[in-house]
């Protein structure tokens, strides 16, 4: 009789663990790779403003969940530097860049970010006008 409980609570474990398989290697986490995108222009440079736009060249099979601009006087900024935040989803995004300094070269990125990562443009300059 203990054996064929023990027997029982055997094969219990063995479906059971089969129901609550623990590994996470769902479709999402396996096919997603970091996102693409590409800034189509920056225009209309003031002294202290600059209009960027970008779209997002590929979701990386995930969703997008942000997107925007990192801008520095530095070259290739990144999300430590002063950003822009367009919200989530695909295609074309635009960014005024604000509070800029008058006679200044920028450098900005577009990004754009879902589950795997964080993604960038090339790094374009760009000067606002001086007084």
């Amino acid at each position: 009789m203990k054996e064929n409980i023990l027997k029982f609570g055997i094969i219990a474990i063995v479906i059971l663990g089969s129901f609550f398989d623990c590994s996470d290697d769902s479709d999402e986490k396996i096919n997603v790779s970091i996102p693409t995108v590409g800034i189509t222009r920056i225009w209309d440079m003031t002294t202290t403003t600059a209009i960027c736009e970008a779209e997002v060249v590929s979701d990386g099979g995930g969703n997008i969940i942000s997107r925007g601009f990192c801008f520095s006087i530095e070259y290739n900024p990144d999300l430590e530097d002063f950003t822009t935040n367009e919200g989530g989803g695909t295609g074309a995004f635009a960014s005024q860049l604000n509070s800029l300094t008058p006679g200044t070269v920028y450098w900005v990125r577009a990004y754009v970010t879902n589950s795997k990562g964080t993604g960038y443009s090339s790094a374009r300059g760009f000067s606002t006008r001086s007084n």
